[in-house]
């Protein structure tokens, strides 16, 4: 929770450097709706922090039903190696579309789909080039606080160096076939 209230701190400091350099370009004309422009997208910032709260409560209830692959599944296709590599593949996807959806959309992301946006728009980048590069600064970040701390890696694993290769590239392929049409579907 104290990450994701970072993250949700840079986003509003990157979107108010950016509507200010936007401002400067402007017209002084159009002034007051810049300020209301940026009034709703810190709204919006804010917003993710009670989001994440509900989600992550939802994330629980719906973990708890959720059987575990090692103990519940040892013998069928979902408990063997190959059967979780295809549903960490299917879940990676799936992410990606979610992820990118919601960010194409513009609706009130998670604060870590939401910093990669902010950082996205602040230096004029794709969302799934931007999303590949955070995740891999995190992995940088967590692989040394494991090895300085606890001398070996702690929390890094396959799934996870999968899911922060993967889930950009599904970002990067969804908007590449779809970005228009969801643009379009949300009436931006």
């Amino acid at each position: 929770m104290v990450l994701y209230c970072i993250f949700v701190l840079v986003e509003i400091l990157l979107h108010t450097i950016l509507c200010r350099k936007e401002l400067k370009r402007e017209d002084i004309a159009l002034e007051h709706a810049n300020e209301m422009n940026l009034k709703l997208v810190l709204i919006m910032d804010f917003l993710q922090i009670p989001l994440s709260l509900v989600f992550t409560r939802f994330l629980n209830v719906f973990g708890a039903w959720i059987p575990d692959l090692k103990t519940d599944c040892a013998n069928s296709f979902s408990g063997t190696f190959a059967g979780r590599v295809f549903f960490l593949i299917i879940a990676i996807i799936l992410t990606g579309v979610g992820a990118a959806m919601s960010l194409n959309m513009r609706v009130i992301p998670n604060p870590g789909d939401g910093i990669v946006q902010a950082i996205a728009d602040t230096i004029h980048k794709s969302t799934g080039f931007t999303k590949n590069c955070f995740d891999l600064f995190n992995i940088c970040v967590t692989i040394s606080v494991g090895l300085i701390f606890a001398h070996h890696l702690v929390g890094i694993g396959l799934g996870t160096v999968l899911a922060v290769i993967g889930v950009g590239r599904a970002i990067a392929a969804f908007n590449y076939l779809f970005y228009e049409k969801t643009k379009t579907l949300a009436g931006l």
